[in-house]
């Protein structure tokens, strides 16, 4: 049932138990218990979206305590995630999960995540709109869905992805979550 995935893979984060260690499954564990917590009807912020909301603070949070940022650096990589926002939005992306679904409500929130994750280690800003692009392209669209023709374009990128999608569902089902 729903509520306790985010307490099983903490668990075996502690017991030494994932594939992938680091920070990544540390940021899985905290997103999924903020959905979780929003999916009992706790209070949350819907950052973007409540569909999505586990994305933004199980980053960043975790992020701030691997790398000891301060409340202000982290404050301002979340003013980076809002103004990419608005960037999306004013080029008509929807954040909303009944427009987009799941792959268009997460997919943003990944991106605008992204971007506040490299603000954090550059200032450079072709590099944290880039970070937002590759998050971006790798959520959003069909399942085959050539840029310009070549077939390398998304897919290249979209395997990195899938390296990760493999890693972090590998750790969450040996933590003993289940699918449904």
């Amino acid at each position: 049932t729903s509520g306790h995935d985010g307490p099983r893979m903490l668990k075996a984060i502690e017991d030494g138990k994932t594939v992938s260690g680091g920070i990544v499954p540390k940021a899985v564990a905290r997103a999924l218990g903020v959905m979780e917590y929003n999916g009992a009807m706790g209070c949350i912020v819907a950052a973007p979206t409540a569909g999505s909301s586990g994305i933004v603070p199980g980053s960043m949070v975790t992020v701030q305590q691997e790398y000891g940022f301060s409340d202000e650096k982290i404050e301002d990589a979340l003013f980076v995630a809002s103004l990419m926002g608005v960037v999306m939005e004013n080029r008509d992306v929807s954040f909303s999960g009944s427009v987009g679904g799941c792959q268009g409500e997460v997919g943003v929130s990944s991106a605008i995540t992204a971007a506040a994750i490299a603000s954090l280690f550059t200032d450079d800003p072709e590099a944290i709109t880039h970070a937002m692009a590759i998050c971006l392209k790798n959520l959003l669209g069909l399942v085959c869905d050539p840029i310009a023709g070549p077939i390398e374009v998304p897919c290249i990128k979209r395997n990195a992805v899938g390296v990760a999608n493999a890693f972090t569902s590998a750790d969450m089902a040996l933590a003993g979550i289940r699918s449904y």
